[in-house]
């Protein structure tokens, strides 16, 4: 009886071995692993996005990317790590640092791209953010995956800073306003037909009440009399 089991696990334990090869062969073998997922791109695969983020894969389960197109108004860098997998399930961190001082400078204008007063100093700030990603391959061509974590951004002070009130804009900096905002998501992606791939996401961010900011300078409707002053309203 012993024997008997004993042979039924080694048999067991081979073939969990397989299924466990044959999960990386099949990660490795998707066309697209797409960015807001658990997934990675295989070792010495790239993408090069022209709006989106460029991605390296230096190990199958460890890929660097960068906005290459923004990098010399918004410096950013990213690694992503896929920590587990099995079956259809992958789990990954990603970390993610920014350099958002010099977008603040090229947005301080008069003007039409002029989003914040041309009187603004922005302060010396470094964006960072974490977060833990899970992926379910439903089908061969289809992923969801989900997404939970934290931004926060050092800073020499934004007492100055006036509120970046723009809904596109204000949740992705309004860490560089209050301690630290926790931030959420989930997207689809997959294969539509041939090489054309789709992807969808949904994010959340918990952002704080304007009372609470550490700035409270309006960055429109200010009286052109006040603007060669100090003067300072409250939200």
């Amino acid at each position: 009886m012993r024997h008997a089991l004993a042979i039924l696990l080694g048999l067991f334990v081979i073939a969990r071995h397989r299924d466990v090869g044959a999960e990386g062969q099949a990660l490795r073998a998707r066309v697209w692993a797409p960015s807001n997922s658990a997934l990675t791109l295989p070792r010495d695969r790239y993408e090069i996005g022209v709006f989106a983020g460029s991605r390296y894969g230096v190990r199958d389960e460890l890929e660097l990317a960068s906005q290459l197109m923004l990098f010399f108004l918004l410096p950013q860098a990213e690694a992503k790590f896929r920590f587990y997998n099995v079956s259809d399930f992958a789990f990954a961190a990603r970390g993610r640092l920014a350099y958002p001082t010099p977008f603040l400078h090229a947005i301080s204008r008069a003007g039409a791209l002029g989003l914040l007063p041309a009187t603004t100093h922005p302060p010396e700030a470094l964006q960072l953010e974490a977060e833990v990603l899970g992926s379910w391959l439903f089908s061969p061509d289809h992923t969801v995956s989900a997404w939970l974590g934290l931004a926060v951004a050092p800073r020499t002070s934004s007492d100055d800073l006036p509120l970046l009130d723009f809904p596109f804009l204000y949740p992705r900096f309004a860490p560089l306003y209050t301690t630290f905002v926790p931030r959420a998501g989930l997207a689809l992606d997959g294969k539509l037909v041939g090489p054309i791939f789709y992807c969808v996401d949904l994010r959340a961010y918990l952002l704080p009440p304007r009372s609470s900011l550490r700035s409270a300078r309006p960055t429109h409707a200010i009286p052109s009399e006040c603007e060669r002053t100090s003067c300072r309203w409250p939200i």
